[in-house]
């Protein structure tokens, strides 16, 4: 073991194996845990342990020891992107752009195992130092044919779902591109859809709830004035509330900003 790297949650190590990169090590003791936290945390690992994409985290190997559940997983250096949100940290309209490619490519590769995240939001979008993007915590993960989850306990998530998971419905692919879409406007204009106007701290629960079930966020380019305008189109077809009329997953989110971007370059 080489040193701590977080405490919050769940203990995360840094630790080298023999003759091995340095790997996070992420623990939890079982005696501590919910029956739901014991299956999220397992659940993760099992997914986890089969993804192989470089906008996304891999577990090498997972179990338990004394009671203590753990994962061994890539080693990542950086902040998640609500800590760097929150810190005000300037970036380029490039660089934007470029985050929101990598979380595409990340979720297109998950959504092409058929696997829903549903719980993304900043914290789980990991931006490392290089500009490299990871997709994390996928405690909650679903097959895409299973039902819809419902709300339970009070949590940031709920900022962040799609108006189906509002209202307990199936939960799809298409439930992580309103996600992303949320995500991706808080990135370009650094507030988010359905907080506008207020402080967060002054919402309720059921106005938030009620705010992403029927509220259509600001244009872009009304709040930030140098926001490329085909972002309006891409974000106002990912933040659609009926999911039918949403880009179906990741990768036809990501075609579609490419398609917008290559009309406003050819003046279409």
């Amino acid at each position: 073991m080489l040193e701590t790297i977080s405490s919050d949650g769940h203990d995360v190590y840094k630790v080298r194996v023999s003759g091995g990169q340095p790997l996070a090590l992420k623990t939890a003791v079982r005696a501590k845990l919910s029956a739901d936290e014991i299956h999220r945390f397992q659940r993760e690992a099992e997914v986890c342990s089969e993804l192989d994409h470089r906008n996304l985290v891999q577990v090498f190997d997972s179990g338990e020891a004394d009671g203590i559940l753990y994962q061994a997983m890539d080693l990542l250096e950086g902040a998640d992107l609500a800590a760097v949100l929150a810190s005000g940290r300037a970036f380029t309209w490039l660089q934007k752009l470029s985050m929101m490619q990598q979380i595409c490519e990340g979720m297109e590769y998950a959504h092409r195992l058929c696997l829903v995240h549903r719980n993304l939001l900043p914290s789980n979008i990991f931006l490392e130092n290089s500009g490299r993007i990871r997709v994390l915590d996928f405690g909650k993960v679903r097959d895409e044919n299973s039902t819809g989850q419902s709300l339970g306990a009070l949590t940031v998530l709920q900022a962040y779902v799609s108006p189906e998971q509002v209202r307990s419905q199936p939960c799809t692919a298409a439930s992580d591109v309103f996600s992303m879409g949320v995500i991706f406007y808080e990135l370009c204009s650094g507030r988010h859809p359905f907080f506008h106007g207020t402080t967060r701290a002054s919402k309720s629960l059921g106005q938030v709830l009620d705010n992403i079930a029927r509220e259509t966020p600001p244009a872009l380019t009304a709040i930030v004035a140098d926001a490329p305008a085909y972002l309006d189109r891409v974000l106002q077809q990912a933040l659609q509330k009926d999911a039918a009329l949403r880009p179906a997953n990741a990768g036809a989110l990501r075609t579609l900003m490419a398609q917008e971007s290559m009309r406003a370059v050819s003046g279409g």
